[in-house]
């Protein structure tokens, strides 16, 4: 498939369609944890136990950001210094977030909530990008 084009840096409305896809609970915490893979398996594979696990607000807020940053960066690969610069900047680590889908995964409505706002958010993204285009 082509990359897409990018308007000043912003996705495409192809890739932002891309992004729009309502996605499963369980697809959804496999996608987490493929954007955080690289860096995400440094402390051992000793689990989530003692992890803290960050709030609702700081989850939401810290996936929009590495999603948005994940499709404005070449070739759609978020490198591993940008994740890191998002992580910090929200104060949480890819265990935390983990643990947040590990502890909430299963109670299927709350993760519906918290995917749907994700998805609300990306949506009040988008016509800015779009407005830039013009």
């Amino acid at each position: 498939m082509p990359e897409p084009e990018r308007i000043h840096g912003t996705p495409s409305a192809r890739a932002w369609t891309r992004l729009r896809l309502r996605v499963p609970a369980p697809l959804a915490a496999v996608l987490l944890a493929v954007i955080l893979a690289p860096t995400a398996c440094a402390d051992g594979g000793g689990g989530f136990g003692g992890v803290e696990v960050p709030d609702r607000e700081t989850f939401v807020a810290t996936y929009v950001d590495l999603r948005v940053a994940a499709l404005t960066a070449p070739g759609d690969t978020l490198g591993e210094e940008v994740r890191t610069r998002i992580l910090a900047e929200h104060g949480v680590t890819e265990e935390q977030l983990l643990a947040f889908v590990e502890r909430h995964g299963e109670d299927l409505q709350f993760m519906r909530g918290v995917w749907d706002e994700v998805e609300t958010r990306l949506d009040a993204i988008r016509p800015r990008a779009e407005d830039t285009a013009r």
